[in-house]
């Protein structure tokens, strides 16, 4: 009588792809920190717009990173997900992360640009370089672009 083969573990993330994670979630967080309090509390925390610069710097860095992300991602695919979930449950992780980089990584930041542009305020790639604007300027859709970013 023979044992069963083990089954074979799956290969980890690469050490690369972790770093690009948690560098991402880290400044992701913390840019919808500072924004919440560039919003809420404009009058006593950011009357000169200090830190709405800093939320777009960090955002705008999201944007940079989630491209270079995708790219490695395709080079270095994901390791396969356990055997022991059902297929509707990979299904569900697959498509939750998928809703994650659309909604999250993508929409958020660049409702967030388009929103500056409706608004005619300069947004700073990494806060070193001027993304130029998505629109022109039309005081009449701020409310709007305002709303669908927050």
């Amino acid at each position: 009588m023979t044992l069963p083969a083990r089954p074979v573990a799956a290969p980890g993330y690469h050490p690369l792809s972790k770093l690009q994670h948690w560098l991402m979630a880290a400044i992701w967080i913390a840019a919808w920190i500072v924004g919440f309090i560039a919003v809420h509390f404009r009058d006593a925390l950011n009357p000169h717009h200090g830190l709405t610069f800093l939320h777009k710097a960090m955002a705008s860095t999201v944007i940079f990173l989630t491209v270079l992300r995708i790219v490695w991602r395709w080079k270095h695919p994901a390791p396969a997900l356990p055997s022991s979930m059902s297929p509707g449950m990979q299904r569900a992780a697959h498509f939750g992360h998928i809703g994650l980089y659309v909604f999250a990584l993508v929409a958020l930041p660049l409702s967030g640009w388009m929103w500056s542009s409706v608004a005619d305020k300069p947004i700073m790639l990494l806060g070193l370089v001027k993304l130029p604007p998505l629109v022109a300027p039309a005081a009449e859709y701020y409310d709007l672009a305002k709303l669908v970013h927050q």
